[in-house]
C-alpha cells in the first residue's frame, strides 16, 4: 500500500569531528586491525572508549593480544563515542542516517547527490538523483533500474526534455518536462524536508573523519597505481591527486568481501583514459575527496562511490558505478547503481540482543537489515507473564527460527507471505518450507534419490517475499530457561501461541523497514488456521490486550505492536481499516477454523467414498492388521506409510548442514544461537532424533535439547486450564473471530483437498451455519446464512468454489471467500499440487 509522499528529516547529525589522539596504539579505533588495549594511549577519552568496548564479555577479543580489533569493535566504539557526547569521530553515521523518504536513505540510495547546486547533462541513470539546485537534461532515463519510490528530489526544480522517469518527483522551483514520460509516480511541488546546507556540512564532516583514518599509501609503478590490502573487513588507502595525472591503470587487490576506502588528497583530482583492474565489487568501494573543489573524469569506467562534498564534478564519456556525492555536476556519463554501505559487522549478535542471524546479513546502527536478501536465524521472545481464561500464566523464553526468501523481482513492493504449519507442535521447516513453496525443495518426488535440494518450479517468490517460522519448540526453534533459571511449563496456550507468532512477524518487519509498507499475507496450514484466526483477532483488537477485564491480557504483545504501528502507520493507534489494508489477506491450507464441529460436519456431510480413498475409515484401520489396505489419513489414496516415509527423508536432509545451507541461502554455521555454546540452557526439546552432521558442525547438546524435531509432543497438549482447538466452545469462538474479521474486510483463500481425511475443510461453512442457528452461540446474532457453491468462478481461479457469508440483517452485507474445489492432493497441499496451489493463490491475491 502507498503511504503519503511526505519527506522527513529523521535525524540531525553531528557536524563537527572531534580530534582524539591515538598515540601508543598501533592504529585508530576507527579502523580494523591489531587488538587495542586500554591505557595504550595518553588520551583519556580514547582509553575510556577502548575500555568500554573491551569490558563487554563478548568483545574481549578486541583487546586480547591473540585477538583482533574487528568491525564489531569499531562499531561498539563508535556507538560509545556518540552516546557519551564525544561525537561521530569516525564519520560512520552521515552516509545513511538521513531519511530522504520513509524508505530511502541519503545519500546511500541515490545514484547522484548534488549538495550545493545544479546537475546538468544526465544520460542513463539506474537510480534516483537529489539536487540542491536544478536538474537539467535531455534524452535520458532516470531511476530505470532501482525504481525507488522517488526518482528525483530537486530543491531548484528541473528543465528536462525527451526522457523517461521511473518513480515520483518532488521539487521546489520551476518544473518543465516536455516529452518526458513518467512511470510509477507523480510530480509534486512540495517542501522536501531536506536542508542541503547542513547535509553538505555533515557529509564534509564525514569526509574529514575518513581522511584521518590510518591508511596504506598507494604504490605508483610507472603509469599504474596499486592498492593492496589484506584486512578481511576494511582496507583504507591514501593517494595524492597529482599521482592521478599520470595514471592509466588502477589495480586493487583485497580479500573477498572486504570494504575499501580510498582517500584522495588534493584540490583538483583528475581521472582520464584509464582502466580499472579491481577484485572488489563497486558497491564495496568508497573514494573520499576531502579537499577537492573540482573533480574531473574523462573516458573512464569508474568503479566505486564518490564522496566529494564541495567539488564541482565534470564527468564526460564513460560510466560510474556507485553513488556520486558532489557539490554540483555536469554529467554525460552513465550512472550504474552500486550503493556503498558503511563498513559494519555482519550478523546480528551482539548488537541486537534478541536477534541472531547469519553473517550474510548486515545490520545498521538502528538494528535494521541493510539489504533485502536471503536470511535465516532466530528471534527471541522473552519470558513474560500474561492472563488467559482468567488464569495468570508465564510463557517461556522462546528462540524462534525463521527463514526469509525475498521475491525474485522488486521485493520492496511485494507482499510478505508468512508461512506456518499447525499441529499444534509441527515444524514449518519440515513441510511448507521444504515442500514446494520456496526457491528450493526437498521433496523426493522432485529431488529423486539425491541428497541435495532441487529448484522448485512452483516458487512463490514469483509474487511474494517468503517468511517461514518454526513454532515454539518445533523444527529448529527451542525454549531456554528464564534468567532466574526457572523453566516455565511448555504446552499450547492458543492465545499465547498466536501472540508469539505475531511478535515474531512484527519484530521482523521492524528489523526490515524496507518491507514496512508491504502487504502481509498469512499462510497457515491445519491448526495454523486456528492460529491465523487468533493472530488476526489480537491484531484487530489490540486495545483488548491491556484491558483488565478481557479474557486474554498481554501487555508485552501490546507494547511490541505499538512499536510496529509507529513504524508502519505513523501512529500508535491505527484504526482497523488501516490494519486490514496492510494485513487483510490470509491463504489457509486445509485449516481448522471452526473447531471440532468443523470436523464433525465435514465427516457427516462429506464422507470419503471408496473411489476417492483406499478406505473411508483411514483413522480406524490398524496398519498392522491391514497392511495392504490401510491408508494414510493425510493422503487417503495412499498406503499408511506414505507421508511418514517422506517426512523421514526430508528430516534427514534438513539435519545435513550443507543441504540446509542450500535451502536457506546462507551459512547456518554463522548463526550464533544455532550452536551448542549458545544453548546450554535450552530445554523441552529432548525428543528429537540424532543429528550427527549438525553435532559435528555445532557441538553436542544437553539431553533436553535437540537440533531438530519434526513434531514436539510437549507442545501438542494445552496448558493446564487452557482451552484446545477441540475444547467445548472453542470452535464457536474461533468461527466467530473468523467471520468477524471477514466482516471487517479480511480476505480469505481456503483450500479444499480431495484426499485429506484429517481436516475436512468443506466442514467450515456448515459448522459456521450450525453455530449461527443457535442464539446462545456468538454467531447467533451475526450471520444470517452461509452458502457454498463448488461451481462458482467468482475469483477466476483454475479451480472454482466460493463460500459466501451473509451478515445480519439478511442480504444487506455479504462476503465471498475463495474456496477452490478440488485439489488432487492430501492434507499438506503443496506436497502434491504445488503448481496448482501457487497459481491459484497468486491469481487470488493479485485480484484483490
Amino acid at each position: 500500500m502507498i503511504k503519503n509522499l511526505v519527506l522527513t528529516l529523521l535525524v540531525a547529525l553531528i557536524c563537527g569531528v572531534t580530534s582524539i589522539a591515538h598515540a601508543a596504539q598501533p592504529h585508530s579505533w576507527c579502523v580494523t586491525g591489531e587488538p587495542l588495549i586500554e591505557n595504550g594511549s595518553p588520551d583519556p577519552t580514547t582509553n575510556q572508549i577502548i575500555g568500554g568496548v573491551c569490558s563487554a564479555s563478548n568483545l574481549s577479543q578486541c583487546c586480547d593480544p591473540s585477538g583482533r580489533w574487528g568491525l564489531e569493535c569499531v562499531q561498539r566504539a563508535s556507538n560509545i563515542a556518540i552516546t557519551s557526547g564525544v561525537g561521530d569521530v569516525c564519520g560512520r553515521y552521515a552516509w545513511e542516517s538521513i531519511m530522504a523518504s520513509y524508505d530511502m536513505s541519503m545519500p546511500r540510495d541515490f545514484n547522484m547527490v548534488a549538495l550545493a547546486g545544479d546537475v546538468h547533462g544526465i544520460r542513463h541513470v539506474e537510480g534516483p538523483i537529489a539536487t540542491a539546485g536544478r536538474l537539467i537534461g535531455s534524452y535520458f532515463q532516470l531511476n530505470y533500474e532501482r525504481k525507488e519510490r522517488f526518482a528525483l528530489l530537486s530543491e531548484g526544480g528541473a528543465v528536462l526534455n525527451d526522457g523517461q522517469i521511473f518513480g515520483g518527483v518532488a521539487h521546489q522551483g520551476t518544473y518543465s518536462a516536455p516529452r518526458v514520460t513518467q512511470f510509477d509516480g507523480g510530480v509534486s511541488y512540495q517542501p522536501l524536508g531536506l536542508n542541503f546546507g547542513p547535509l553538505q556540512a555533515n557529509l564534509a564532516g564525514m569526509s574529514n573523519a575518513l581522511a584521518a583514518y590510518d591508511a596504506i599509501p598507494a604504490v605508483k609503478q610507472y603509469s599504474s597505481l596499486l592498492f593492496v590490502g589484506n584486512d578481511p573487513e576494511l582496507n583504507v588507502f591514501s593517494v595524492q591527486a597529482q599521482d592521478l595525472l599520470t595514471t592509466y591503470d588502477y589495480q586493487l587487490n583485497v580479500p573477498a568481501g572486504a570494504k575499501v576506502i580510498i582517500n584522495v588528497f588534493g584540490a583538483a583530482p583528475e581521472f582520464k583514459y584509464a582502466g580499472f583492474q579491481f577484485n572488489a565489487s563497486a558497491k564495496n568501494i568508497l573514494w573520499n575527496f576531502p579537499q577537492a573543489t573540482t573533480l574531473i573524469m574523462r573516458s573512464i569506467g569508474f568503479r566505486g562511490s564518490v564522496l566529494a562534498p564541495y567539488a564541482a564534478a565534470d564527468l564526460r564519456d564513460g560510466s560510474l558505478a556507485g553513488t556520486l556525492v558532489v557539490g554540483t555536476a555536469y554529467s554525460n556519463v552513465e550512472l550504474y547503481t552500486a550503493p556503498f554501505t558503511i563498513p559494519r559487522p555482519t550478523g546480528c549478535q551482539p548488537f541486537a540482543p534478541l536477534w541472531s542471524c547469519s553473517h550474510d546479513t548486515t545490520i545498521n546502527e538502528w538494528l535494521e537489515a541493510v539489504d533485502v536478501a536471503p536470511e535465516a536465524g532466530f528471534l527471541e521472545v522473552r519470558t513474560e507473564d500474561y492472563v488467559a481464561e482468567g488464569d495468570a500464566r508465564t510463557s517461556p523464553t522462546h528462540r524462534i527460527w525463521y527463514s526469509f526468501q525475498p521475491a525474485k523481482h522488486y521485493p520492496e513492493s511485494k507482499p510478505l507471505a508468512v508461512f506456518f504449519n499447525g499441529g499444534p507442535g509441527s515444524a514449518t521447516s519440515q513441510y511448507l518450507f521444504s515442500l514446494n513453496t520456496g526457491p528450493k525443495t526437498l521433496d523426493p518426488l522432485r529431488t529423486g534419490s539425491n541428497d541435495v535440494a532441487a529448484n522448485n518450479s512452483a516458487n512463490w517468490t514469483d509474487f511474494a517475499n517468503l517468511l517461514y517460522i518454526d513454532a515454539p519448540g518445533t523444527g529448529f526453534s527451542y525454549p531456554v530457561k528464564s534468567p532466574d533459571g526457572s523453566t516455565p511449563p511448555l504446552g499450547t496456550d492458543m492465545d499465547r501461541d498466536a501472540a508469539i507468532f505475531l511478535q515474531v512477524v512484527t519484530r521482523f518487519l521492524v528489523h526490515h523497514p524496507t518491507l514496512d509498507d508491504n502487504d502481509v499475507l498469512i499462510v497457515g496450514e491445519s491448526y495454523g488456521g486456528a492460529r491465523a484466526v487468533l493472530m488476526m483477532d489480537h491484531l484487530l483488537n489490540y486495545g483488548r490486550l491491556i484491558d483488565t477485564t478481557a479474557a486474554y491480557q498481554d501487555a508485552d504483545l501490546h507494547y511490541e505492536l505499538s512499536l510496529y504501528f509507529g513504524r508502519a502507520f505513523g501512529t500508535l493507534y491505527p484504526n482497523r481499516a488501516q490494519i486490514v489494508e496492510r494485513w487483510g489477506q490470509q491463504a489457509l491450507i486445509q485449516p481448522v477454523v471452526a473447531g471440532d464441529e468443523q470436523l464433525e460436519q465435514g465427516d457427516l456431510l462429506f464422507p470419503y467414498a471408496p473411489n476417492d480413498c483406499m478406505s473411508p475409515s483411514c483413522w480406524t484401520l490398524d496398519p498392522s492388521s491391514n497392511p495392504a489396505t490401510a491408508c494414510d489419513p493425510y493422503n487417503c489414496d495412499q498406503l499408511h506409510s506414505w507421508a511418514t516415509s517422506v517426512d523421514d527423508i526430508v528430516e534427514d536432509k534438513l539435519k545435513t548442514v550443507s543441504v540446509l545451507e542450500e535451502m536457506i541461502g546462507v551459512d547456518p554455521r554463522t548463526i550464533e544461537w544455532m550452536g551448542a555454546a549458545a544453548r546450554v540452557n535450552a530445554y523441552g526439546k529432548g525428543g528429537g532424533t540424532a543429528a550427527p552432521d549438525m553435532e559435528a558442525a555445532f557441538g553436542n547438546l544437553n539431553a533436553d535439547d535437540s537440533y531438530y524435531i519434526v513434531s514436539n509432543a510437549e507442545f501438542v497438549l494445552p496448558y493446564s486450564g487452557a482451552r484446545a482447538w477441540y475444547s467445548d466452545g472453542a470452535g464457536a469462538l474461533s468461527a466467530e473471530q473468523f467471520v468477524t474479521a471477514s466482516r471487517w474486510g479480511v480476505n480469505t483463500f481456503l483450500t479444499v483437498s480431495r484426499y485429506d481425511s484429517v481436516v475436512p475443510s468443506l466442514g467450515v461453512p456448515y459448522a459456521i451455519a450450525l453455530f449461527s442457528q443457535d442464539p446462545s452461540d456468538p454467531l447467533g446474532g451475526i450471520i444470517s446464512s452461509v452458502g457454498y457453491n463448488p461451481d462458482s468462478t467468482l475469483f477466476g481461479l483454475d479451480r472454482p468454489g466460493t463460500m459466501t457469508l451473509k451478515y445480519v440483517p439478511s442480504g444487506n452485507y455479504q462476503v465471498p471467500i475463495a474456496m477452490p474445489h478440488y485439489y488432487e492432493a492430501g492434507h499438506t497441499v503443496p506436497r502434491r499440487a504445488p503448481a496448482e496451489l501457487k497459481a491459484d493463490v497468486e491469481r487470488w491475491y493479485l485480484g484483490l
